[in-house]
């Protein structure tokens, strides 16, 4: 299957973007991680598979409003 079948298939499934569902599914795991005071938001946005903390804090802010 190549990635662009794979994209067409998932979005017909589930009605959102392979890009959109993963990118949920990090900022869900980073809300929990936050929650953890000894972390700070460069180790959650690593673990959480962004590259870049600063884009990684845009993101979050734009899904979550915080």
């Amino acid at each position: 299957m190549t990635p662009n079948h794979f994209s067409m298939v998932f979005r017909r499934h589930s009605g959102v973007t392979f890009t959109a569902f993963l990118t949920e599914q990090r900022l869900n795991f980073a809300r929990k991680q936050l929650s953890d005071l000894s972390l700070s938001v460069s180790e959650v946005s690593y673990r959480c598979g962004f590259q870049d903390p600063n884009y990684f804090s845009r993101r979050f802010k734009q899904v979550t409003g915080l």
